[in-house]
């Protein structure tokens, strides 16, 4: 009688523990996944701020190149983070998903992905920009080249605090532009990296030059 009464308690427990297995699976299932997630970049920076689903340990994420290949990663219970010293001006994958520990189990959501690019590093900004008489009908603008420029936009106004209108987009370092006399004209440059889809912008203008012609 004894041994049927241990038996029956082993078979019990036993069961028991199947459907607390089953439990833990059926708990991986329904783990909410971040919330409020938003993914921004800078030229070798991406940000992630999210909001750690409930019940969840924390979060686990990935940044992945556009081939898969895996470049970096962290998981905690945080709600912001920062994933430095990236490539610029590139296509990058970020993965992420809730974690739960349970004893030696560990529990995971669903992945959420997001595809983001780095932003292209400015150029330095033109310097020493000056504007002579090129002719009886012309000025010439010189400035220094910018280090990782493509090229200029060139402006001009006929008031120092006027509207600034683009007279000229160049790759070179000097732009002639014809004017009429009796007139101030005034010049400033700043410099671009890209191309016509996808411009950055030098982080100031050249200085101001002026001419009367």
């Amino acid at each position: 009688m004894k041994n049927i009464k241990s038996y029956l308690m082993t078979s019990v427990l036993t069961v028991s523990m199947m459907f607390a297995g089953f439990s833990s699976i059926a708990n991986a299932a329904t783990l909410g996944v971040p919330t409020s997630v938003k993914v921004t970049s800078t030229s070798s920076v991406i940000t992630i701020n999210l909001h750690k689903a409930s019940g969840a340990s924390g979060t686990q994420l990935g940044i992945y190149t556009a081939k898969g290949a895996s470049v970096c990663g962290d998981g905690n219970d945080l709600t912001t983070f920062k994933f430095s010293y990236l490539k610029s001006n590139t296509a990058y994958q970020v993965r992420l998903y809730s974690v739960k520990f349970v004893g030696n189990t560990t529990l995971k959501s669903k992945t959420l992905v997001y595809n983001i690019s780095t932003k292209m590093t400015a150029p330095a900004s033109p310097t020493k920009a000056k504007v002579t008489k090129y002719n009886s009908k012309c000025v010439k603008l010189v400035w220094t080249r910018a280090a990782g420029a493509t090229g200029y936009e060139v402006y001009r106004s006929t008031a120092y605090k006027g509207k600034y209108i683009k007279v000229a987009t160049t790759s070179n370092s000097s732009f002639v532009n014809s004017v009429a006399k009796g007139h101030y004209y005034y010049y400033k440059v700043r410099a671009y990296k890209g191309n016509a889809s996808t411009k950055v912008y030098s982080p100031a203008w050249s200085n101001l030059t002026c001419i009367r012609f």
